[in-house]
């Protein structure tokens, strides 16, 4: 009964929990998207210059290789955060199982009141 009776305010605790992660996932998600728009720029960029192959291919590498690191720090975090969540989803599935349905509960009442 006293499960019971915090559920809300875990649901509430989850919830928020939740809401917050979708909010750090939207942002990394325009992040990659701001990065890709800015890789097309600088593909462009090179396409238009006057600058050797080799300067270009120069170019090209580090780009790539800072974008690279830089996605990958991104998915290392957000695989942190989805296995977070898979947790908090295990917590309320497990306070979800405890949830006493309404017949067991009048039932809980009945026998308590004799």
């Amino acid at each position: 009964s006293q499960d019971l009776a915090s559920l809300p305010g875990h649901m509430t605790l989850l919830e928020k929990k939740v809401s917050d992660a979708a909010d750090r996932h939207t942002k990394n998600l325009q992040a990659l998207r701001d990065d890709h728009s800015k890789l097309s720029q600088v593909l462009e960029d090179i396409r238009d210059s006057r600058a050797t192959t080799g300067e270009r291919l120069q170019y090209l590498e580090r780009v790539f290789g800072e974008l690279g690191d830089k996605h990958a720090r991104e998915m290392k975090t957000l695989r942190a955060a989805h296995d977070k969540h898979s947790g908090d989803l295990d917590e309320v599935k497990a306070l979800h199982a405890h949830h006493a349905s309404m017949p067991e509960r009048i039932d809980y009442l009945e026998k308590l009141l004799g």
